[in-house]
């Protein structure tokens, strides 16, 4: 431990200011007096020399540490001999803990001899291990993991004995941490149901999350990661795909993307070429040359005429107009081996379209162009006559999608969903408007085990029905029972025999990007599991599914927790920008403090309020059977002393000390920063004399602020230099 102090540090730049310095002199200074006297040169180079040292003694010097601060000169351990002896025993931890996360406690051993030791880690006093260990010279490194399960205040400490007694007193080291309340995790999902599993897996590891229905739209730094399950663009409008690349690249959270049906491919999900596909560490790519399975769908319109009322902000866009777009994209999707039908309804209900083969698009087209809105709303006999017409259908999927602007006639609405259902035919439910009777789309939709659709106006139907359409089709999505293979091994992994995993039963087709990071694999080679860091984030993809479609074999795995919690604690936030940095140090009976603050840009926070509130206990860590230890409170006033820097110090002895440093301005605060340490020993003073370490009494030097002192001084060596040179050449001229 070196601490500078102006006294030792003075020589060091006033000897390489000198050598410097001395070139220039010889040559600049000595053409500027050729016509002066032996005398004068002499005077002159003298003045300048001791200018040039004053100067760069005064720029180059170390800088004042602050009124009244006690400055330590290089204070070391000392052995009878003059060597410098190291501590014989260090353990660190990590400088952030959260409350249910495993983490590693290092332990450096230093030893003379090739032994054997016993080695007793304590938490809190309380023995947590006893260990023998075979020693080498030198160092040993031992590295012992623990779990902290509740946010505390918690006192590592280590001792080391052997039966020969050779180690010295300083035979151990205590380390006190913050374990702060577990990381926050949001997942997203539509049906709240569906994410119980994970939900539940999570927490027997001690990571709780908060599932919501769609992402906030704002706050998302709150969290240090986010999950979205199945989750199609469509749900997430442009803004908040905006500030969830901010949180990622800027911010430094996590997110993990889960797919399904509705996520990832480019129609399904409507990835491609999304702000949120950029996060990602794969892009949207339908497998070429995959035979495709064959889809009957009838599209339900509602024309009432509350469909001819503008959207809003534009009056000359009625939601019929947005409708009959969204129709047109539907059909253009679709192949010519797939059917479509078109059936429209008011008060009374008629087909536009038959259902048939997609032969002709523009036909079809044509005959959409030509609806109009008129009537009230009467939707049972359209749905029940769409339901019977694809019952006699020969496609390998059958799919409705009916979308409407109101309750309209009663009808046998549930006994239809069900039949629905019954005949494998999947059901999507759209509703637009204030009052789109969201309890009774959503309910029939649930029993036809289909999904539904709200939105105030038309205006995100066209990539409502696009979507959907994707999703009836399965256009990007395998759905056959497979192994994930291993790609690359990582912490995800750690201890999971992935020979043992069971079988997923479905994924979205992606490609990775080449800077991505693959950990699994389907079959065929593409991504079932990736990572990479966009900005200061990182982002992972997991494109099959945490539901019974297709990750039912893994819920009931016993290595599905591990995996998703591993993957969980790799993804968050870890690496947040430290804005202040908290440093203590204990030497000649007093702790010194140093706090060094800058903002998220790296600029130094200067002329700010700075403190320490100090919470002391006198008791150590290692003493077993000692009682609840009584706690004194203090606060210490920083002074600033660099750009950036706060110092200061107190008394101290022997004992536990809990820090938190604060900046305020205008007596609001700014920022703040917690630590700890532990004295168990308390370092003699030492200074350097002659190259020798010997102790010394000296701790009560205060700090002098050199460099306006010699500034001042080289202006006035500086004036009178002038004076000399002038005086000299004046003299000169007189005398020729």
């Amino acid at each position: 431990m070196i601490i500078s102090s102006w006294q030792i540090e003075f020589v060091r730049p006033l000897w390489f200011a000198l050598f410097a310095a001395l070139p220039l002199l010889l040559i600049f200074g000595w053409r500027s007096l050729v016509q002066f006297t032996p005398a004068r040169k002499i005077v002159s180079l003298l003045l300048r020399s001791l200018l040039l040292l004053l100067v760069a003694t005064g720029l180059a010097g170390p800088q004042a540490t602050g009124i009244d601060r006690q400055q330590i000169i290089e204070a070391k351990w000392l052995e009878s001999r003059g060597q410098v002896v190291l501590p014989a025993v260090e353990i660190t931890a990590p400088d952030n803990i959260w409350a249910g996360e495993p983490f590693s406690l290092k332990v450096l051993l230093r030893s003379k001899t090739a032994s054997a030791a016993t080695v007793e880690l304590f938490r809190d006093s309380r023995p947590l291990l006893k260990e023998t260990l075979s020693l080498v010279v030198q160092e040993n490194h031992k590295i012992f993991s623990d779990v902290v399960l509740k946010p505390s205040r918690v006192v590592y400490s280590i001792r080391v004995k052997d039966e020969q007694c050779t180690w010295p007193d300083n035979n151990e080291s205590a380390c006190a941490v913050y374990v702060d309340p577990p990381p926050r995790v949001l997942l997203v999902e539509s049906k709240p149901v569906l994410a119980e599993h994970l939900k539940k897996a999570l927490a027997r590891e001690n990571v709780g999350v908060e599932v919501e229905r769609e992402l906030p739209a704002g706050q998302l730094v709150n969290f240090d990661l986010i999950i979205l399950s199945n989750v199609p663009a469509a749900a997430l409008p442009e803004p908040r795909m905006k500030a969830l690349q901010t949180y990622v690249r800027d911010d430094r959270g996590g997110l993990i993307v889960v797919g399904g049906d509705r996520s990832f491919s480019a129609t399904a999900g409507g990835y491609h070429h999304t702000t949120l596909e950029k996060i990602l560490p794969v892009i949207s790519k339908v497998r070429e040359n995959k035979p495709k399975r064959t889809l009957a769908m009838v599209l339900v319109l509602d024309i009432s005429g509350s469909m001819n009322d503008p959207i809003a902000g534009n009056a000359k866009v009625r939601n019929i107009d947005l409708a009959k777009v969204a129709l047109r994209t539907a059909v253009n999707m679709l192949d010519p081996r797939d059917q479509v039908g078109v059936l429209v309804f008011e008060d009374r209900s008629r087909w536009i379209w038959p259902l048939v083969p997609v032969t002709d698009k523009q036909k079809i087209i044509a005959k959409i162009d030509t609806i109009q809105a008129e009537g009230s709303t009467n939707m049972y006999p359209p749905l029940e006559q769409a339901y019977l017409s694809l019952r006699e259908s020969f496609a390998d999927l059958k799919h409705i999608i009916v979308m409407t602007d109101g309750l309209g006639e009663p009808g046998d609405f549930d006994g239809l969903a069900q039949k629905i259902a019954a005949e494998g035919i999947t059901m999507t439910t759209v509703g637009v408007g204030s009052e789109p009777a969201q309890p009774f789309l959503q309910s029939i939709a649930d029993k036809a085990k289909g999904r539904a659709y709200f939105c105030a106006d038309a205006e995100k139907v066209p990539r409502i029905f696009e979507t959907d359409t994707g999703v009836a089709a399965k256009i990007g999505i395998t759905e056959e029972p497979f192994f994930p293979q291993v790609l690359h091994a990582t912490q995800v992994l750690r201890g999971l025999d992935m020979s043992q995993a069971p079988t997923l039963l479905g994924y979205v087709e992606t490609q990775a990007r080449p800077e991505s990071h693959v950990v699994l694999t389907s079959k065929t080679g593409e991504p079932i599991l990736a990572l990479w860091r966009y900005g200061g984030g990182t982002t992972a993809a997991f494109t099959s599914d945490i539901q019974s479609r297709w990750a039912a074999p893994w819920l009931n795995w016993s290595g599905f927790g591990k995996f998703w919690v591993q993957l969980v604690r790799q993804t968050m936030r870890h690496d947040v920008p430290k804005t202040l940095q908290l440093d203590a140090e204990a030497v000649g009976g007093r702790l010194f403090f140093t706090l060094d603050a800058a903002d998220r840009d790296g600029r130094f926070i200067n002329g700010a309020e700075a403190s320490v509130t100090v919470t002391s206990s006198i008791p150590l860590p290692s003493e077993k059977g000692r009682g609840e230890a009584g706690e004194n409170h203090s606060a210490v006033p920083l002074t600033q002393v660099a750009p950036g820097r706060y110092a200061g110090s107190q008394a101290a002895g022997q004992g536990i000390y809990w820090l938190e440093g604060q900046i305020h301005r205008d007596g609001k605060p700014i920022e703040s920063v917690r630590g700890g340490t532990v004295v168990l020993h308390m370092p003699e003073v030492a200074a350097k004399v002659d190259g020798t370490l010997e102790p010394t009494e000296i701790t009560g030097l205060r700090t002098m602020f050199l460099w306006p002192w010699l500034l001042g001084s080289g202006l006035v060596l500086l004036v009178v230099d002038l004076a000399v040179r002038r005086t000299g050449r004046a003299h000169d001229r007189v005398a020729h």
